[in-house]
């Protein structure tokens, strides 16, 4: 460089360093921010919850269809799966570079296809090995005055709706405590004295507690649906409804030695009859604390 260059273009020197500067700042103004760094990872991860089967059941009824149904999927290079008592983990491997958005709408869709084959009760979820995904806040809800059960349905009704409509939120997840449910202790051994299984009992429930269409009605150039609600509203409803006409062997004081016993007499067992019924919990594996509560 000769000598006085810096002096004899100092202005130009000046102006290209504003220019930096300002090119700078606008930059750094529209870089986008974000807790962690975009990762596009190739890997998917499907989570199924079926209960308290046992492990061999689980790994002959779900996981394996489970995999047979996820190789399917278009791109996957290797599956890896991990079975317990009553879930299973199944991974799902891609090339570098797939789109891994339509890859996980591949997964669900080849699940939800499969999933009127699977066991009654059986649920799944898909979701990327994507940091960006994960929770980056936690809300912890503590009362002095209410139970954990009310605070669960708080949480549900009223603060994951708000929260699930802020700009930038993915999605809401509650944890810690279990639905409100209504539990029903059958007594086995009134059970077996009317003739009676816990499969009439779960049949009875199942059936009474729903809405069916039982026809239409015309009328004045309308159609109205007709509809059966058989739905129990209260611990009252359930404990009023009918299981199954049982057969007992009518007493006869009066019966002549050797004669035939009487036929045996017809009655309608309700489930109050053989069962207590309660306000619970629904069974909770998850434990959250916050400020020793």
């Amino acid at each position: 460089m000769r000598p006085g260059f810096l002096s004899g273009h100092s202005r130009a020197i000046l102006l290209a360093a504003i220019l930096l500067a300002l090119a700078g700042v606008a930059s750094a103004l529209r870089l986008p921010v974000s807790l962690f760094p975009h990762i596009n990872y190739p890997r998917v991860i499907v989570a199924i919850d079926a209960g308290d089967r046992d492990p061999a059941q689980m790994a002959a009824e779900i996981t394996r269809p489970v995999e047979i149904a996820l190789r399917e999927v278009p791109g996957v290079v290797r599956i890896r799966s991990t079975t317990s008592r009553g879930s299973a983990e199944v991974g799902l491997n891609f090339a570098w570079g797939d789109d891994m958005v339509a890859a996980t709408l591949a997964t669900q869709s080849a699940l939800a296809t499969l999933l009127p084959d699977l066991p009654p009760g059986t649920r799944f979820s898909v979701r990327r090995s994507d940091p960006t995904i994960f929770p980056v806040l936690g809300i912890a809800l503590t009362s002095s005055s209410l139970d954990p059960v009310t605070l669960r349905q708080l949480a549900e009704l009223r603060i994951r709706p708000v929260l699930s409509s802020v700009p930038g939120v993915a999605a809401v997840d509650v944890l810690g405590s279990a639905p409100r449910e209504i539990a029903v202790d059958v007594d086995p051994g009134r059970l077996q004295a009317l003739g009676l299984s816990l499969t009439d009992v779960a049949t009875a429930l199942g059936k009474a507690n729903m809405i069916r269409g039982v026809g239409r009605i015309e009328d004045r150039h309308r159609l109205y649906l007709v509809l059966v609600d058989s739905r129990a509203a209260d611990v009252k409803d359930i404990a009023a409804l009918p299981i199954k006409a049982a057969t007992a062997p009518a007493a006869n004081s009066n019966a002549l030695p050797g004669a035939p016993p009487p036929p045996p007499a017809s009655t309608v067992v309700s489930l109050v009859d053989i069962a207590t019924i309660r306000t619970a919990a629904a069974p909770n594996y998850t434990r959250v604390t916050s400020g020793g509560h």
